[in-house]
């Protein structure tokens, strides 16, 4: 397999492909399978090329002090109310992925934590009910758009149920009684 250095050579089985009418080269097709051990040992290899380049740029350490001081990544923009309940996803402090909270009055606590499941919530995937009984979501792992789409109790954030079918956009519609949901994949 190709390394960093020489990327542009093309791999065996090189190919073109077309979309929308442009052909394109398309010159590692085996890397497509990314549960092979070939695909996995490339990714590794690129990953080591990768860091003994970063390891040598002597701004490195400053640079990366000054994101952290400066790059604060900003809160997810969905919410949602019904009735007294205010529903958002928040960032947490020592956390990778946004949360689901839910805020009553004065008193806020945490409806759905991804992160010890290693997942995050897609933002324009959740859909609270009208009564805020439920809370529907669609989680994935970070970096992927392949996920599931779970239905939260309102109150106690426990699993009502999980699709068992993995999906990029579920649409999901709320009874306008509470008397149940429908979903598409």
């Amino acid at each position: 397999m190709a390394l960093a250095e020489d990327r542009r050579t093309p791999g065996p089985g090189s190919s073109e492909r077309t979309f929308h009418g442009v052909t394109v080269p398309d010159p590692h097709p085996e890397l497509r399978d990314t549960a092979s051990a070939q695909t996995q040992a490339w990714v590794e290899a690129q990953d080591r090329a990768t860091d003994e380049f970063l390891r040598q740029c002597p701004e490195l350490p400053r640079l990366r002090e000054f994101l952290e001081r400066n790059a604060l990544t900003p809160d997810p923009v969905w919410r949602a109310q019904r009735g007294w309940k205010h529903y958002a996803l928040a960032r947490r402090p020592g956390l990778e992925q946004p949360v689901l909270r839910v805020r009553e009055g004065a008193v806020e606590r945490v409806l759905f934590d991804p992160n010890p499941s290693g997942l995050s919530i897609q933002q324009d995937q959740v859909s609270v009910s009208p009564s805020g009984r439920h809370v529907a979501l669609l989680v994935v792992k970070p970096g992927e758009v392949l996920g599931t789409l779970r239905v939260l109790d309102g109150e106690s954030g426990a699993l009502v149920e999980e699709s068992p079918f993995a999906t990029v956009m579920a649409q999901v519609a709320w009874h306008p009684r509470g008397h149940g949901y429908y979903y598409s994949l």
